[in-house]
């Protein structure tokens, strides 16, 4: 987003950071992999973990750094399986491919299965952002929208669907 306000693409005070991310582990067996903590997944029970490529993706980053600083990186980082996206490492667990993925806690918070959100706190917050884009040509519209989701009843939407606001 940073890149397109540089170049003109996006009104640079349009930008604004509207939710913030929450990592989770979703284990969609629920109890079956004995998963009920971020360092359950260091157990010998547990053999595979979905996971982002966090070249890719925020969420997959968040992972790594979240898994680094529960300090159970060495034990975990060979049961990693990667995806390209936060969905696909979802699909890998619900299909039985993985024991437990890391996803977005909006992606999963109304499945079924077991639902751990890992401490923000061990990783840099995922930051939801938006900004209007130079030439539209529904300018109005796109500020309408921008305001909704800035003002109250669209942070209670966001926040009722898993987000956290900032």
């Amino acid at each position: 987003m940073d890149a397109l306000i540089a170049s003109g693409k996006l009104i640079r005070e349009s930008r604004a950071v509207y939710a913030l991310g929450q990592l989770a582990i979703w284990v969609p067996g629920g109890d079956r992999a004995g998963i009920k903590e971020l360092k359950d997944l260091a157990g010998t029970h547990v053999r595979f973990v979905a996971v982002a490529q966090p070249e890719l993706a925020p969420y997959g980053q968040a992972t790594i750094d979240a898994i680094k600083a529960a300090g159970i990186w060495e034990a975990v980082q060979p049961k990693i399986v990667y995806a390209n996206n936060i969905s696909t490492a979802k699909q890998l667990a619900q299909s039985g491919n993985a024991d437990a993925a890391f996803t977005a806690y909006s992606l999963v918070l109304h499945e079924g299965g077991n639902i751990l959100k890992v401490d923000p706190k061990l990783y840099h917050p995922i930051e939801q952002a938006l900004a209007i884009v130079a030439a539209s040509p529904r300018m109005e519209q796109a500020n309408q929208f921008r305001a909704f989701i800035l003002g109250n009843q669209g942070r209670s939407i966001l926040s009722k669907n898993g987000y956290l606001l900032p």
